[in-house]
């Protein structure tokens, strides 16, 4: 099983489109979707690291606030793909998984 940021995170990529594949494009599709996680993943949680190294949890929470947009927008620019907060337990609506994404989840 994943760990659990990876899994979280795993569940917040989606590729853009829709796509009927066969075994052999699924596997292409979840190397590429492997490599964006990664990608995603090393670039916000860097980023994390340094607003928490910089000034504490007091820079880093609004660093997230301010910064997530921007952040998924690159990585949407550089993989190709959807980046987005989902959960099975959202306060916010807007936040909750899908059918699919729960089944990520």
């Amino acid at each position: 099983m994943m760990n659990t940021p990876t899994s979280i995170l795993a569940a917040m990529i989606l590729v853009s489109g829709s796509v009927t594949a066969n075994a052999q494009d699924e596997h292409i599709l979840r190397a590429q979707a492997q490599e964006a996680i990664a990608n995603t993943f090393a670039t916000m949680s860097g980023s994390l690291m340094k607003a928490l190294g910089e000034g504490g949890v007091e820079k880093a929470v609004p660093f997230c606030h301010e910064n997530v947009k921007q952040l998924a927008a690159k990585m949407h620019e550089q993989n190709g793909v959807r980046v987005q907060r989902v959960t099975h337990k959202a306060r916010n609506p807007v936040n909750q998984a899908t059918a699919d994404e729960l089944k990520l989840i």
